[in-house]
């Protein structure tokens, strides 16, 4: 089936039925990750040609390309963390030749990759790293794996090189050979619903998407993998938001940092008592990734995806300059150690607001009542041009109540430990989003990102490292 064969949601409802009637979906459910990785060192254990043949679609090479070091091959699980791995074994001696790292429920993560690139090379004792590397991935990453020396290869192509490998493996197998059934059943089911998974990933991000409707919810919560569901879609919002705002080579208006841990923006203006603890407190990884680059007046942005209590979220960030903080809100308010404007969109919500760095945190005796107005500061420093910060920022402004379950909210503002302040809409009522395809999300983000006279209060490459020291 391909993505215009749908007609309508009942469609998306068989594809759930057949998946729920699966016994490897099924058995997959318990951990997504584990249990693609067993499998696929089941099968080089089990069936080494039909490994090979896979291995060789998708790199190159095959199980010849390794005569030339001695000793036999073993697959391995979890072996010095990675997913999967290939070593050839002479006695006490063993050589490192493949890794897989398997990516179904969680992301591509460009410096778990590099970390690994780092103990590959402790692991050979060299810097002439000839392993092989394999991201193997149900999602597309946000980054180029191949600047980092990974093969990134598709769910979609690992199954079908798969599928053509047994197809050829099993008609050379006799019949009456033991397991020959029940091990080509297994595999044969397993191709079928990660087919299946995949169309329902491509169906969830297709360009002309409209608004996740209840039933697509409801069935992708019976299958359980609804989590996954807002994961890719804010992975690809995410990823689209970096193709547009900085080209392939690292030209554009602006650079695009990936922040993953929301502490490297929070310590980046940490006072450090001791100088002992200065340094190893200063290993920040923003800092490490932007102390190198050429353009240091570029305007820095980041980006981020997680997982919340309210599911998957997708986030942009722009921090501002100090002498662009007003000076009488910043003396009535801790903001001088730095602000961030934090677009987020979380489960069909978006929420504006601003976090506060250097592990600021509201002072709460400065209003008791916690009834807050940002207005002063977000006219001031955004200017009040039309952009949807200004109108979204006013005392009078009252923040929706999402459900009776929710946390305690500030009379005006929701609130994250303190430190993030923010209101909230759902995008079915912004009348500045043109329709629910993934690009006009994307320019939405893009539309709240200081432009022309504004553009200059975004700090630079030089202003974050200036905040680090």
């Amino acid at each position: 089936m391909n993505i215009e064969e749908i007609k309508d949601i009942e469609d998306i409802k068989k594809i759930k039925d057949n998946l729920k009637k699966s016994p490897m979906f099924n058995l997959s459910l318990s951990s997504k990750e584990l249990f693609h990785s067993n499998f696929i060192h089941w099968l080089a254990s089990s069936y080494e040609d039909l490994f090979w043949y896979v291995i060789e679609q998708i790199c190159g090479c095959n199980k010849d390309s390794w005569s030339n070091v001695q000793g036999e091959f073993e697959y391995r699980r979890e072996c010095e963390n990675f997913d999967f791995s290939v070593w050839k074994t002479n006695g006490k001696e063993k050589e490192l030749i493949l890794v897989i790292e398997n990516k179904v429920k969680s992301l591509p993560d460009e410096e778990q990759l590099k970390r690994y690139n780092e103990k590959i090379k402790k692991i050979k004792e060299t810097e002439d790293d000839t392993t092989i590397k394999i991201l193997l991935s149900l999602v597309e990453p946000n980054f180029k794996s191949d600047k980092i020396y990974w093969k990134h290869v598709s769910y979609q192509d690992y199954i079908d090189f798969l599928e053509k490998a047994s197809n050829t493996t099993f008609k050379n197998i006799p019949p009456k050979t033991k397991d020959y059934i029940y091990h080509r059943e297994l595999i044969k089911d397993y191709i079928d619903f990660v087919k299946k998974l995949n169309f329902l990933k491509n169906y969830w991000i297709k360009e002309d998407r409209k608004e996740d409707s209840p039933k697509l919810i409801k069935y992708m919560k019976e299958l359980r993998i609804d989590d996954l569901r807002q994961k890719i879609i804010c992975s690809t919002i995410e990823r689209k938001l970096k193709e547009k705002l900085m080209k392939e080579d690292g030209t554009g208006d602006y650079f695009v940092l990936n922040s993953t841990k929301s502490k490297d923006l929070k310590e980046l203006e940490k006072k450090k008592e001791k100088e002992e603890e200065k340094k190893k407190k200063n290993e920040n990884r923003i800092i490490e990734r932007i102390k190198d680059f050429d353009d240091k007046q570029k305007p820095v942005i980041f980006t981020n995806t997680g997982y919340g209590r309210s599911g998957a979220f997708v986030e942009l960030k722009f921090i501002v300059k100090k002498e662009y903080i007003p000076t009488v809100f910043a003396d009535k308010h801790p903001y001088k150690n730095g602000t961030a404007f934090v677009v987020q969109l979380q489960n069909g919500i978006l929420n504006l607001g601003i976090e506060l760095l250097g592990g600021t945190k509201l002072d709460k005796s400065i209003d008791n009542d916690k009834n807050m107005d940002f207005s002063p500061f977000v006219k001031e420093t955004i200017g009040e041009d039309g952009n949807f910060y200004s109108d979204f920022f006013t005392k009078e402004n009252k923040t929706e109540k999402i459900s009776k379950n929710e946390r305690k909210y500030y009379t005006n503002y929701n609130s994250f430990e303190d430190t993030f302040f923010y209101r909230n809409k759902k995008l079915k009522d912004l009348e500045e989003l043109k329709d629910y395809s993934l690009n006009s999300i994307v320019d939405l983000f893009i539309s709240y990102i200081p432009k022309e006279k504004n553009k200059e209060l975004l700090c630079t490459v030089d202003d974050l490292l200036e905040m680090s020291k």
